[in-house]
């Protein structure tokens, strides 16, 4: 096995191994600055989404938003909204960041 599939292995299994909300805050620190358009008329970043459903009715998705600092690790994302741009948001904390137009939101 070479040297890059070795490190890459070790990464996937770092990941794997995060608790969700650590994952979420990895997610959003790693892609920051990647940028998703390479016009000037538009605007694009990375979002991390949550797809889910009960059985036998039609899909949601929320996207995962960062929340205040000082929680668990382990602390279930169950605070949620909609944020003012209109995407389904949801988090570890009621204060929240929306992830998409960056406006602050307060979940129930």
């Amino acid at each position: 096995m070479g040297e890059e599939t070795q490190r890459r292995l070790q990464s996937l299994n770092y990941l794997a191994a995060l608790p969700l909300k650590d994952f979420v805050q990895f997610f959003y620190e790693a892609t920051e600055s990647r940028q998703t358009s390479d016009s000037g008329r538009w605007r694009g970043h990375l979002a991390l989404g949550d797809a889910e459903r009960v059985a036998g009715e039609p899909w949601r998705v929320d996207i995962l938003a960062l929340g205040d600092d000082g929680w668990a690790a382990d602390t279930p994302l169950c605070q949620s909204t909609v944020c003012e741009c209109g995407n389904a948001i949801r988090s570890w904390s009621n204060h929240m960041i929306c992830p998409v137009c960056q406006t602050p939101q307060r979940g129930t």
